[in-house]
């Protein structure tokens, strides 16, 4: 049976992290985790925390890109040590803000899908998402065809992936020379 996630963390997207404060004012630098990372800066209010059932809105005044990172400014966070206070916090934004097109998935739908086959044999749960640059992969927590544990790595392409439900199932084709994605724990 695939995890329910709770309805507010459903509707919110992982985006950044405060990385700590930026001078005296209040300002915190922040990590984006959007493609391209200024991208963040386009999305409105953002909800710091721990998770998206605690997370706090907050308006963002004035942001700006500084080398790898984002310098923000936030409404009623005053001083260093408020700025301080939001280190190491997530950032979530509404997904309903972040553009999609047919057939585009966000990596948070994938994490924790059950991945079967098309002949509906299970693989495993998808643990992570990662830009090899070619194209995505998903590190699949799970069993192989012999029932040993381990780790397999599916490219996220056409031929591979047949269907998705987000937060619930990715259904794979298995091509030829597929097993040798397969890393035994």
């Amino acid at each position: 049976m695939p995890k329910e996630p709770k309805a507010r963390a459903k509707r919110f997207l992982k985006v950044g992290k405060i990385a700590g404060a930026h001078g005296l004012a209040g300002a915190v630098n922040v990590y984006s985790y959007t493609h391209p990372p200024a991208r963040l800066v386009e999305y409105r209010p953002w909800f710091i925390g721990a998770d998206p059932e605690t997370a706090v809105a907050y308006e963002v005044v004035r942001a700006r890109l500084l080398a790898k990172r984002i310098v923000a400014e936030l409404a009623d966070l005053r001083g260093r040590a408020a700025a301080e206070a939001l280190k190491g916090q997530w950032i979530f934004v509404d997904r309903a803000q972040v553009p999609k097109e047919e057939g585009e998935y966000l990596w948070d739908e994938l994490v924790g899908c059950t991945v079967r086959t098309t002949e509906g044999e299970t693989l495993g749960e998808v643990v992570r998402v990662v830009d090899f640059g070619a194209q995505d992969i998903l590190l699949v927590q799970g069993r192989n065809r012999e029932g040993r544990r381990g780790e397999w790595m599916i490219p996220f392409t056409e031929d591979v992936i047949q269907e998705v439900r987000p937060f619930e199932e990715v259904v794979v084709a298995m091509l030829e020379g597929l097993d040798a994605c397969f890393t035994p724990s």
